[in-house]
């Protein structure tokens, strides 16, 4: 019975240790989620898929790369598509994005005002899993909160078993 406690209680260091080291390689390589909500990029990213971005110097950016950018007319949203046309004139870099199931480039031209934009470095096939009865913001926030229950039962259970008097 102590070897599988012993077990548990490893696991539980080790799914911790994993959350932790998980949450400053995002924070520190500028890595986040963004959920495809729109099928004008299919067949390369179908609705409810998940894209891993990264932030990186707009200067790399090249022709037929996959990047996020603010809506025009709403800038508080923001749509993932391939750079379509991209040019630099003087200090201003203007860039033009076309969804691949689109027939034709965005109406917009982009003037990217930032340092840094995020790039497309993974596609995640998540639209089947999320498609079902249960909601994709439901099986989100069930896993968020599992790895804090997870992280506090394991924190608990290493202090419980250094002070047991004082528990």
């Amino acid at each position: 019975m102590k070897k599988l406690s012993i077990a548990k209680d490893v696991l539980l260091g080790i799914s911790a240790l994993f959350l932790l080291v998980a949450a400053i390689f995002s924070v520190s390589q500028k890595v986040s989620l963004l959920t495809v909500t729109s099928r004008s990029m299919e067949p390369t990213l179908k609705a409810g898929d998940t894209v891993i971005t990264k932030k990186v110097d707009v200067s790399t950016v090249n022709q037929g790369d996959i990047i996020v950018l603010p809506v025009p007319l709403n800038p508080t949203l923001r749509y993932v598509h391939r750079v379509f046309e991209f040019s630099k004139e003087s200090d201003e870099i203007l860039i033009k994005t076309k969804g691949d199931a689109n027939p034709e480039p965005d109406e917009w031209t982009m003037q990217i005002t930032s340092q840094e934009v995020s790039k497309e470095i993974a596609v995640l096939p998540t639209s089947k899993i999320f498609s079902g009865p249960i909601g994709r913001k439901t099986i989100l926030y069930v896993l968020f909160f599992s790895g804090i229950a997870l992280t506090l039962t394991g924190a608990f259970l290493l202090l419980r078993r250094r002070n047991p008097a004082s528990l």
